[in-house]
C-alpha cells in the first residue's frame, strides 16, 4: 500500500504506483491525514531483478487547494492591537490544476 499525506483544504486525484501496479486515489482532506491504496502485493514482487531497484511514486492528475484568509482590521495599531483580527468576512483563495486526459 502507498499513502499520501495532505493538509486540510486539499482535494486530490493521484495515481499512486509501486512497480507495475497502480491505483487512482481521489480524496478531499478535511484535516491533516493520509489516504492511500489497498494492498498492492509484497515489496519483493515489485523489485526489478535487472538493477535491483524498486519504483514507487505518484502522479498528480488533479489538485485543489483552498485557503481561508482573515481580512485585516482597519486602523489597527502596530503595537497593542493585532492587525489581522477576524472580521465579519473572509477571503477564500483557491488554486486548481488539472492534468487529466479526456
Amino acid at each position: 500500500a502507498v499513502f499520501l499525506w495532505a493538509s486540510k483544504g486539499n482535494s486530490t486525484a493521484v495515481r499512486l504506483f509501486v512497480g507495475d501496479r497502480s491505483a487512482i486515489v481521489e480524496k478531499d482532506y478535511e484535516e491533516r491525514v493520509a489516504h492511500g491504496t489497498k494492498r498492492m502485493g509484497f515489496v519483493a514482487d515489485h523489485v526489478r531483478v535487472a538493477d535491483d531497484s524498486l519504483v514507487v511514486g505518484g502522479e498528480f492528475l488533479e489538485a485543489i487547494r483552498k485557503v481561508e484568509a482573515n481580512l485585516p482590521k482597519r486602523d489597527a495599531k502596530v503595537y497593542g492591537e493585532k492587525p489581522c483580527l477576524p472580521m465579519s468576512g473572509n477571503l477564500l483563495y483557491q488554486y486548481h490544476f488539472n492534468h487529466r486526459m479526456l
